[in-house]
């Protein structure tokens, strides 16, 4: 049995979270589960915290000011090491619904079972029912790598070919996606957890470049599937204004990791993928107006 501590960070999504803990709970596996609440302005921290009180499996936390989604959970994972000294932590969003017990214990043995393993996650199955491998993972980004995923033209593609064969149902990857995965606590420390220059965007890249940098693998286990229940979403009809805006939040933390991994000469070259990223936008919505209006 390993000391494992599951961080769910809440923004706005009381019902997920709640859920999400619960199932978790369900499980009875003595895990401790930390709510981090990110400074929701929709009072999720005081229901959710009234929701879980006398419940010792369960801290409910909060932020002092909403800095992002790594700031947010190197604020739980600091707590699970402060209070329990754990030595896994798992990330996981309050959307996503785990199959059974085996999607920690199972992912914690694996693990635990290799020094040069550093992050594990398990087989992402979408809302639609996608299982595919590229919903779990992707290679850290090359250089074209990241203009095409930052091209709205391009559906912000990400690319999945580094993947190395461990075992039947253990495959290596650059890249683990971020809404589930169990981490050692030692690798963390080691790579100075989550890097908080980026709010939202390419947190699992960044952490990804980190790891491989500091030795440690990130893998896959294939046979353990869960439900990543994450709708996109649907706007419906937008403003010119908006249609016109490009990728912002998408473009500020691409910036942010080319300046400070890659090599800044990246930067105009981006600059001008997010200004067709604009005209893209422009002529999406004038198709529209042209299409809405037969």
């Amino acid at each position: 049995m390993y000391n494992i501590s599951i961080i769910v960070l809440n923004y706005n999504s009381t019902e997920d979270t709640i859920s999400c803990v619960n199932k978790i709970n369900s499980f009875a596996g003595g895990y401790h589960i930390i709510v981090v609440d990110n400074c929701s302005p929709d009072n999720s921290f005081d229901i959710i915290k009234k929701h879980f009180k006398g419940d010792h499996n369960v801290d409910v936390i909060k932020t002092d000011s909403n800095d992002g989604y790594s700031s947010g959970n190197n604020f739980g994972i600091k707590f699970a090491i402060s209070k329990y000294n754990s030595e896994i932590v798992g990330i996981i969003n309050p959307d996503v619904v785990l199959s059974n017990k085996d999607n920690i214990d199972v992912l914690a043995k694996i693990l635990m079972s290799n020094e040069d393993y550093g992050i594990i996650g398990g087989r992402t199955v979408n809302y639609d029912g996608n299982d595919s491998l590229w919903c779990s993972a992707w290679d850290i980004p090359t250089n074209i790598g990241i203009l095409v995923n930052l091209s709205n033209a391009l559906h912000n593609r990400q690319i999945l070919t580094h993947i190395e064969k461990v075992s039947d149902n253990l495959v290596q990857v650059d890249c683990v996606g971020g809404c589930y995965f169990l981490a050692k606590t030692e690798a963390m420390k080691n790579v100075d957890f989550f890097d908080e220059g980026t709010f939202l965007y390419n947190e699992e890249n960044i952490l990804a470049i980190r790891m491989k940098r500091a030795g440690y693998k990130e893998l896959i286990a294939l046979d353990q599937k869960y439900l990543h229940n994450h709708k996109p979403d649907s706007k419906g009809r937008i403003s010119l204004k908006e249609a016109v805006a490009g990728s912002p939040a998408s473009y500020e933390s691409k910036k942010y990791m080319v300046k400070k991994y890659y090599s800044k000469t990246l930067l105009p070259l981006m600059w001008l993928v997010e200004q067709s990223n604009k005209c893209y936008g422009f002529i999406r919505y004038v198709y529209r107006l042209i299409k809405y209006r037969k």
